[in-house]
């Protein structure tokens, strides 16, 4: 069950998908059905006393998001919805399982799938001749988002870990030949929080002396592609064009960054004429193509971070319940935390951050869909998880709940004998 979990995450960053006449199948949402069908087998072996607040606080945001597509159509509505309900096949079955997951084998699989998908990924572009930039593959790239984080997560529990060390340098060189931009931030601050321990003054030194040395990989690269992505990294583009010039190709000195510029302009006009209930799910990207027919392909994408596009797409309402997600899974991971003995708190902190800012930073810089809610799942879950972690490591010990009996007080005068 560890394994299917864990290959049922990794299979999202495969770069296999089928396209049909209503939705992209992908290798995900089979697995997701076959893990929910093994999980009911273990329905029965749930812990009676423990709540589903972890399900609940993401239904609303996802019946608003699925609602929100059918004001557009009624096939756009289908495929949100048929999307939303593989995630909460994924979602129902963690539910199920959270409390009997050797949540070290699960990490140990996991490492393992997205280790391989990551060099599956450099192989195949060294193969046709690129020896960097390893982008080609939408899905196959963003291991190197997540990868570290897994990795880090070993790290901050096994800090002298050796060959974790190896992993962590192969990993960290393989993305810098890649040009991810996203990744290469999550990798730096994470070798920051992993070998600085959460040590303000190492952790600053670190970061400085990284990206130090960025730049100097920056000058003397012959690749000309990666030192304009470490450039740009440090020195984003800014542009003062109004919308209608950008539309027709200016700032392409980066085309992500011009992107990012082009969509954020239109979606402040958008959100202003419809900021409570937003545009409806998908629309932008039809609105771009149907206002701006004449502009490069790169700038009628969709947008590039879920907080900006839900912000548009579902509204006021819908980031409202966006957040809620958020704020309540940061509640219970602080509880959580402060129910542990206090020699281990510093540790469930640094695993806390390890696990929260690179979701952070990949949904503010990424919409990739699947991904992106199986993101919300995560850190939805991410308490149970931690629990489950340190019940393992014998720092918390479940006591179910006392059952609450009520008992009616007798009556002193009825029962005397006369």
């Amino acid at each position: 069950m560890n394994g299917l979990l864990a290959l049922t995450v990794a299979s999202l960053f495969t770069p296999f998908q089928f396209a049909t006449g209503v939705a992209t199948v992908r290798p995900f949402d089979a697995l997701a059905a076959v893990l929910f069908m093994a999980a009911l087998t273990h329905l029965n072996r749930m812990r009676s006393d423990r709540t589903a607040i972890e399900l609940w606080i993401l239904l609303p945001y996802f019946g608003w998001h699925a609602l929100s597509a059918f004001t557009v159509s009624a096939q756009n509505g289908l495929r949100e919805t048929i999307q939303i309900a593989v995630v909460l096949l994924f979602a129902i079955s963690l539910l199920i399982l959270k409390d009997r997951l050797n949540v070290r084998q699960v990490g140990r699989h996991l490492l393992i799938g997205l280790f391989a998908v990551m060099l599956f990924n450099a192989a195949y572009h060294i193969a046709i001749g690129h020896t960097g930039g390893w982008k080609t593959l939408g899905d196959a790239k963003l291991s190197m988002t997540f990868l570290p984080v897994v990795l880090g997560l070993f790290l901050v529990f096994r800090p002298g870990w050796r060959l974790g060390l190896i992993l962590w340098l192969t990993t960290g060189a393989v993305i810098l030949l890649s040009g991810e931009r996203k990744a290469l931030l999550v990798f730096g601050v994470l070798s920051a929080l992993v070998y600085g321990r959460g040590r303000l003054v190492t952790m600053t030194a670190m970061l400085a002396f990284g990206a130090q040395a960025l730049q100097l990989f920056a000058l003397a690269t012959s690749n000309a592609y990666l030192t304009r992505q470490i450039d740009t990294l440090f020195n984003p583009p800014t542009t003062d064009l109004p919308l209608e010039a950008l539309a027709r190709g200016g700032t392409v000195e980066s085309l992500s960054n011009a992107q990012r510029i082009f969509s954020l302009r239109l979606s402040e006009d958008l959100f202003s004429q419809h900021p409570l209930f937003g545009i409806g799910t998908n629309v932008y990207v039809h609105y771009v193509q149907q206002m701006f027919p004449y502009a490069p392909a790169y700038l009628r994408l969709g947008i590039h971070g879920e907080f900006q596009r839900v912000t548009v797409e579902n509204g006021l309402l819908g980031l409202g319940l966006y957040l809620a997600i958020f704020a309540v899974s940061f509640g219970r991971i602080a509880a959580l935390i402060r129910r542990l003995p206090r020699p281990a708190r510093r540790t469930y902190t640094l695993a806390a951050l390890v696990l929260i800012l690179p979701c952070l930073v990949s949904l503010s810089l990424e919409a990739a869909a699947t991904r992106s809610f199986l993101v919300l799942i995560v850190l939805s879950f991410a308490p149970d998880l931690m629990r489950r972690a340190a019940e393992m490591q014998g720092l918390l010990t479940w006591r179910p709940r006392p059952v609450r009996t009520w008992r009616v007080p007798l009556d002193d005068s009825r029962s005397s004998v006369h």
